[in-house]
């Protein structure tokens, strides 16, 4: 069963994914571009879906940057391979100036975090960014939220060079994100309040009186105290939900609804609108409680696809996994019994 369901799966990766989602050249950066297009791509803390200046960090930018045909950085006998890193990149700032260094990614959202929602478009500062945030430990949606929201705050006149110790975070200055990354690792100066992430900032604000409540409230990217994932949600009442429904905060682990709502439109109602909200949370936990991999449901679909019922769920995949947790296991098991056995820890 694993042996036919994977030659299966490898037939479908090298027929169809030139012309779906080339996970293999280029990984989830493939989404810059989708997702400008239909205006939800974070800009500027949210702000805006797109910008004139976008096709400079789009999928075939990201494509030059890649190191192609080599093996997954992930699994090595992945056939996806769709984790990309970037070679011989010459840092120009921090500790490790002139270095040339491995980048693992940029993936879609730290180019997202790092780029747009920052108004940051030339790839190399990008780059250097991501870079540094795995070098710190730093997650890269954080560092994105945290000074996509001091930049807002600077442009409304909350922040000034006193308060940030002369670190001038006006739209899309790169230097200004690196310059606030390496003082947070050092431990030094207005780096230091960074490190707070956007809750506590916003908090913080508020109780020394800079700038007032609601703004702050209205601009501070997080939920439950953790920062949003990189999909502009404003148009999307499933995406919405499953930002604000989920147990950690808006991340799209458990509920990743942007692109089957606002670009395939395959949820239009909002009885399917909450069929999702109620399936895809137990489906996607059910991934990391089985240890798989996530992106063979739906980064690459059957040609088919679109003419199965309920297609937004990938059936023939779903049918992948249950196929191959009942070979592994010895164990009798079908797709509702998947969902289950989420409900149970969910």
């Amino acid at each position: 069963a694993i042996a036919e369901r994977g030659k299966r799966f490898n037939k479908e990766m090298r027929d169809l994914d030139d012309i779906q989602c080339q996970m293999r050249k280029v990984g989830t950066a493939h989404l810059m571009g989708v997702l400008e297009k239909y205006d939800i791509l974070p800009v500027m803390n949210y702000k805006f879906g797109d910008h004139k200046d976008c096709p400079m960090i789009d999928m075939e930018v990201w494509k030059t940057f890649f190191t192609q045909g080599v093996p997954d950085g992930c699994w090595i006998g992945c056939n996806m391979a769709c984790a990309k890193g970037v070679d011989d990149f010459e840092l120009r700032t921090g500790p490790y100036k002139g270095s040339k260094v491995i980048v693992d990614g940029p993936e879609y959202e730290n180019a997202v975090a790092l780029g747009s929602n920052i108004a940051v478009f030339d790839p190399r500062d990008i780059i250097e960014q991501n870079f540094y945030c795995d070098t710190y430990g730093v997650c890269t949606i954080t560092w994105g939220n945290t000074v996509g929201f001091l930049m807002e705050c600077w442009e409304n006149g909350i922040l000034n060079a006193e308060r940030t110790g002369g670190v001038v975070l006006s739209w899309g200055n790169a230097d200004a994100s690196l310059e606030l990354l390496h003082l947070m690792a050092r431990g030094e100066g207005f780096g230091v309040t960074a490190g707070l992430g956007v809750k506590r900032l916003k908090d913080m604000f508020i109780e020394k009186g800079w700038g007032d409540k609601g703004f702050l409230t209205d601009i501070a990217m997080e939920n439950k105290s953790l920062e949003y994932s990189m999909y502009l949600s404003k148009e999307s009442l499933a995406q919405q939900g499953g930002y604000a429904m989920t147990n950690k905060g808006p991340q799209h682990d458990e509920a990743w609804l942007i692109f089957m709502d606002m670009v395939n439109n395959m949820i239009p109602t909002f009885e399917n609108k909450a069929e999702a909200l109620h399936y895809f949370p137990y489906f996607r936990t059910w991934f990391g409680l089985a240890g798989f991999c996530k992106l063979c449901w739906n980064d690459v679909e059957p040609a088919n696809n679109a003419e199965q019922p309920e297609p937004n769920k990938v059936p023939e995949h779903v049918d992948n996994y249950v196929a191959i947790f009942k070979a592994v296991t010895g164990r009798e098991f079908d797709k509702e019994e998947m969902i289950k056995m989420s409900e149970r820890v969910y």
